[in-house]
């Protein structure tokens, strides 16, 4: 069961951000990556959290990873193609900015893929540069008991920071969405 429709549920996040008009999501425009498994995500809802997560942070594209047995797995992107999105389809060790939110349970914000330690010497970093993402910011999608379900990352076809008002909103929308998360999964059981 969903847990609501796309245009619901980014109005909701948008309201709840105090802005108004909120992105528009054509078919098109979504890349849904992997079954979300069991019914309990709803890929639908996470697309729509890509849409604002983007506009929040006036990125270029953006992808959402789901855990799920000790990984995470790359659900929705937007502005991506091959090796991108077979390098980040499941990601479980470090090497990532992803990861190391994943990990830490903290955002992370890499203004230069090229120069990061995150990076350093990993396949990622082509893999980074070939799809221009020359930036990223990874947020955790911490629930109010504290528990990661993902990471929301917006990416940046240029050397870029994150605003603090950026950083505390996608702070906002991750929780929003790691909340609903943790009450489609109590459903579910």
């Amino acid at each position: 069961m969903p847990l609501c429709g796309t245009g619901e549920v980014t109005e909701r996040v948008m309201a709840l951000l105090g802005l108004a008009d909120p992105p528009r999501t054509s078919p098109a425009d979504t890349t849904p990556v992997a079954d979300l498994g069991a019914g309990t995500h709803d890929e639908t809802v996470l697309s729509a959290v890509l849409d604002v997560a983007i506009r929040l942070t006036r990125a270029d594209m953006g992808n959402i990873l789901i855990r799920r047995d000790g990984a995470l797995h790359l659900v929705a992107s937007r502005g991506f193609d091959e090796p991108f999105l077979s390098q980040f389809e499941r990601v479980a060790d470090e090497g990532s900015a992803c990861a190391t939110a994943m990990a830490s349970g903290q955002a992370v914000v890499v203004p230069d893929v090229t120069s990061s330690p995150i990076f350093a010497g990993t396949e990622a970093l082509a893999v980074m540069v070939g799809a221009r993402a020359l930036a990223v910011h990874s947020t955790p999608m911490v629930d109010a008991e504290g528990r990661v379900f993902g990471v929301v990352s917006t990416h940046y076809h240029r050397t870029h920071r994150p605003e603090p008002g950026q950083l505390a909103l996608m702070a906002i929308l991750a929780g929003v969405c790691a909340d609903a998360l943790a009450r489609a999964d109590r459903t579910a059981s």
